[in-house]
């Protein structure tokens, strides 16, 4: 009997260590294998801004969409954020830190709170300015405010005036730095009488907010097909 409960002990011992081999095993696979994905979507961002650098058109609005698009998407500031990301996730040995630093939203209200800015919400950011950058053409070209390859300061300046009172109400809480430094950019913009900035840079401090303002800014874009009033 006392031979039985022996082997039993041992068989128990076997079966921890093989557990704890095998989890081991596991967790540093997956460790590496997000690493790598992280390097893979940063690497992808900056060659999204390479392409975007490098584009070129006859036509002066688009030209100079182009060149707000660069100054947006390829900032000093974002691919700051992009650079300390992949170094804390480098230097990590926590994988649901590293899981963390990649996720697209906040996973509860306490969350929401933090300002890091994700690998996930850099994504969304991204897609979202491009998405609405877009659909604000279409509108300044329904209102009228776009002429060939020219704009009307008039019809521009009532639709960045507006706009940038609605991102306002997006923005006034637990805004994050990224934000507040495009919002600001808008609002120089606007006050230069460069209201094609201005309507660029509230969209791009709407797009690095957060999960809720994208949605909501960006419902409101979208059902504004003829114009904003505020």
């Amino acid at each position: 009997m006392e031979k039985q409960e022996i082997h039993l002990e041992e068989l128990i011992v076997l079966l921890l260590v093989v557990t704890i081999v095998f989890t081991g095993y596991w967790y540093t696979n997956e460790l590496i294998k997000s690493k790598q994905l992280a390097q893979k979507e940063i690497s992808q961002f900056e060659k999204n801004c390479a392409t975007l650098l490098g584009q070129k058109s006859s036509c002066a609005l688009t030209e100079r969409s182009y060149e707000l698009g660069s100054e947006i998407l390829c900032s000093d500031n974002l691919l700051k954020e992009q650079q300390l990301l992949l170094s804390r996730i480098g230097k990590s040995y926590n994988l649901f830190e590293v899981k963390e630093l990649m996720r697209l939203s906040p996973l509860n209200e306490f969350e929401a709170l933090s300002k890091t800015v994700t690998i996930g919400e850099i994504g969304a950011g991204n897609d979202f300015y491009g998405k609405v950058s877009g659909l604000k053409l279409q509108v300044l070209n329904n209102i009228g405010a776009i002429e060939e390859c020219g704009l009307k300061s008039g019809s521009m300046k009532s639709y960045a005036y507006c706009d940038l009172q609605y991102a306002k109400s997006f923005l006034k809480k637990n805004q994050k730095p990224l934000s507040g430094e495009y919002f600001k950019k808008a609002e120089e913009g606007y006050n230069s009488g460069d209201y094609f900035a201005a309507i660029h840079y509230t969209t791009a401090a709407i797009a690095y907010q957060d999960k809720a303002a994208r949605a909501g800014y960006g419902d409101l874009i979208e059902a504004a097909d003829n114009g904003l009033v505020c």
